[in-house]
């Protein structure tokens, strides 16, 4: 009878939320290899999708809420928690501004929300999910070109991937105070997608694609610069196979995606074997782009905004637990 309730329970609520339109499912974990033999253990736990979550390209907390950048639409989705509570959409356009591809996110040393503008060829700062405080900065010497990747380090400099001019650059606020462009003596930045400052060194998910203009190579890696000043850049983890999208730095755990495999892998800082995280195209999600990551709280996500080719596939996110 218990037994029966219970199960009576679990069908209301799952009925429920597909009513809503809101999916929230839970799935096994994807390994290649058992634990004895792998030291990066990841297990997926959730999958997230919501009707009217469009192409998320990036993930950030942000004043308590949960701020996705939406590839295709110019715009934010907001939401309280991870059950959607509370969702809605912050549209520049209601404010007389717009986003030309919003790809990736940080929080500024004074508390600002920072998105990179990728074919808008800019940076935004906003204050308030509602646009208020909007800055934007376009860069120096020349000017951005297709911006990615965006994060902030201990000593507040902002870093950014200027993609399409093959260069990183860093400086101090939405002025462009102390702009400096790293040096890169052996050319080794190609066309960066995400970056993540942690514990003294900027990281980068580094491709070699064939664009005009950008420094040649083939395949893709993931790159590590622990001074800016020499000009150096230490080469982590070559990834031939695919051009990657997001990344995260856990420890000495690298978790990364790749854009035409539709998979996450995953691999250990100074070891060269690969695991593969999510498969390709994880239920369904398509293309794997950016990551997120709150150890305090145990919070680990990713984003994949679907695929170009198919407009209804609109991609969503997933949760996962990161071993120790």
């Amino acid at each position: 009878m218990i037994k029966s309730i219970l199960r009576l329970c679990y069908s209301v609520c799952w009925v429920g939320l597909l009513f809503f339109g809101v999916s929230i499912q839970h799935t096994k974990a994807q390994s290649t290899t058992s634990p004895s033999q792998n030291e990066l253990q990841v297990q997926i736990t959730h999958t997230y999708r919501h009707p009217e979550l469009k192409n998320p390209a990036d993930i950030i907390r942000y004043k308590n809420k949960f701020v996705v950048a939406e590839l295709n639409t110019g715009r934010l989705a907001i939401f309280d928690d991870l059950k959607f509570y509370n969702f809605r959409h912050f549209d520049p356009k209601s404010i007389n501004k717009s986003l030309g591809s919003p790809h990736f996110l940080s929080i500024s040393p004074w508390n600002t929300l920072l998105i990179s503008n990728g074919w808008g060829q800019s940076i935004i700062e906003i204050k308030e999910l509602d646009g208020t405080g909007w800055k934007e900065f376009s860069g120096f010497d020349p000017g951005f070109r297709a911006p990615h990747g965006i994060c902030v380090d201990t000593d507040g400099w902002i870093y950014v991937g200027d993609s399409l001019n093959s260069r990183l650059v860093r400086f101090k606020d939405m002025q462009g105070k102390d702009w400096q462009v790293f040096a890169d003596h052996d050319k080794k930045i190609g066309y960066i997608r995400e970056l993540v400052c942690r514990e003294g060194a900027v990281w980068a998910s580094n491709s070699y694609e064939q664009r005009e203009g950008i420094n040649p190579g083939v395949g893709a890696n993931i790159i590590k610069i622990t001074d800016f000043a020499s000009g150096r850049i230490q080469e982590i983890l070559p990834t031939p196979q695919s051009n990657t999208t997001g990344m995260m730095v856990v420890d000495q755990k690298i978790l990364f995606g790749f854009f035409a495999l539709t998979t996450i892998m995953g691999g250990i800082e100074g070891k060269p074997t690969l695991q593969e995280i999510a498969p390709p195209n994880y239920q369904g999600l398509g293309v794997p782009y950016g990551m997120f990551s709150w150890p305090d709280e145990g919070l680990y996500l990713a984003t994949f905004f679907g695929q170009f080719e198919d407009k209804n596939n609109l991609g969503g996110f997933i949760r996962f637990h990161l071993g120790q």
